[in-house]
């Protein structure tokens, strides 16, 4: 009988699919390397694909979605309910097979580039910030230990990084915290954290980037952290 609903079980490399018929019996299992996917689903008859709502899920969605099947994507937290035995592929498949096909089961909505621009935009701005609080609580915590107390507000931080290190500084005539520490300071002083902020604080005010734009604001972001 003819395939009315998939469960798709998505990995990096191999792939396990779950067909059953209207009437919910099995009549298709199948595992499917990646490559293989575009073209499994190209000559597959129109019917209801389902895929747990976990990586890359949002790009195989727009991509099967291409050849004119319903996908919908699930939390996995309303699939394993209805998981049996051992866990593993073939039972994923089955076990999202059997979830979607529920009448009242709520759907993860699917995500557009531009909106996954968007999302990844805020998630690496908010990986950034975390960093520089990171540095600014170290920096603090390393002047203590010298005696020397910093307000608790980072740009109060940045304010008296340069005076506290100037050869005029009162606190330089009691203690001076070794190179090393002041090679830590130096780092949080040369700004790098509040120029990527302001980077990608701008698209984020006016509309969401398009793909390679994202990927060039990561490997810049990354590069930064790693100065």
């Amino acid at each position: 009988m003819a395939v009315k609903v998939i469960g798709l079980d998505t990995a990096k490399n191999v792939f396990q699919v779950h067909g059953a018929d209207a009437s919910g019996r099995a009549v298709l299992r199948k595992r499917l390397r990646r490559a293989q996917i575009p073209d499994f689903f190209a000559n597959l008859p129109k019917c209801v694909v389902g895929i747990e709502a976990t990586q890359g899920a949002h790009y195989w969605s727009r991509v099967i979605g291409s050849f004119g099947h319903e996908v919908r994507l699930i939390a996995p937290q309303f699939v394993k309910p209805y998981l049996t035995g051992q866990k593993n592929d073939a039972r994923d498949a089955a076990a999202i097979c059997e979830a979607i096909s529920r009448p009242e089961m709520r759907f993860v909505p699917q995500k557009s580039i531009a909106q996954q621009d968007l999302q990844a935009l805020h998630r690496i701005r908010s990986r950034l910030i975390g960093s520089r609080t990171q540095l600014g609580n170290q920096i603090r915590g390393l002047l203590a230990e010298y005696g020397i107390i910093l307000p608790l507000h980072l740009s109060e931080v940045r304010k008296r990084m340069p005076e506290l290190f100037s050869e005029g500084s009162p606190s330089s005539r009691y203690t001076t915290p070794c190179p090393l520490i002041e090679l830590v300071i130096s780092r949080g002083q040369s700004d790098p954290f509040y120029r990527r902020l302001e980077f990608l604080t701008h698209p984020l005010n006016h509309r969401a980037p398009r793909g390679v734009q994202t990927i060039r604001v990561v490997i810049c972001s990354n590069r930064v952290l790693r100065a």
